[in-house]
């Protein structure tokens, strides 16, 4: 979403910025690492805050008032990727929640994927804390390594009737990665 234009008292104010997401998504874990990120300013380190409001039904309105009180005007929201299947359903229904709630505030949120590090990668980002890449040559690269766990394996099938077929070990679509190297290679003036 985009973010709106900053008033003079906006700019007085700290930057305040509410931490969201379902249980075990990892919100707290991404505050802790911000909180003691050594090369991010101290202002810094306590613009993120987790929150943890009510939700569903009457809760909804009381949701909306923790969020307001809170100070924040913008929100981080976790992805749901990497959570085990049990419990998955619940945290659809409370990250649906979550969304719904940040609809009726109008706040810019930004939702976060991947792994640990590379969601402070990109709140670092978001904060300014960390040069973002400027040479799009190395942009596989920099999209590998900051979407992946280094732990996590793709496959690689080949079969002597078929074409050679690569399954991303995050989504599994050998389109979606074609789709991607077709893009980069059509790139004008390499």
């Amino acid at each position: 979403m985009p973010s709106r234009p900053a008033t003079p008292e906006a700019a007085a104010r700290p930057l305040r910025i509410a931490v969201l997401g379902a249980p075990g998504t990892g919100a707290g874990t991404l505050v802790d690492a911000l909180r003691t990120h050594a090369a991010l300013p101290q202002n810094l380190r306590q613009a993120a805050m987790l929150l943890a409001p009510p939700f569903g039904g009457p809760e909804a309105a009381a949701a909306r008032q923790v969020l307001q009180a809170s100070g924040c005007t913008q929100a981080w929201l976790m992805g749901l990727d990497g959570l085990p299947a049990d419990g998955r359903a619940t945290a659809e229904r409370h990250d649906a929640a979550l969304r719904a709630l940040l609809q009726t505030t109008g706040w810019p949120y930004q939702v976060f994927y991947g792994p640990a590090p590379a969601r402070l990668r990109q709140a670092l980002r978001l904060l300014g804390a960390a040069e973002a890449p400027t040479d799009h040559r190395n942009a596989i690269k920099n999209i590998a390594n900051n979407s992946m766990d280094p732990a996590a394996r793709g496959t690689f099938h080949s079969h002597a009737t078929e074409a050679p077929v690569w399954e991303c070990g995050k989504c599994s679509d050998p389109e979606c990665e074609h789709r991607l190297f077709q893009r980069l290679l059509a790139r004008p003036g390499e």
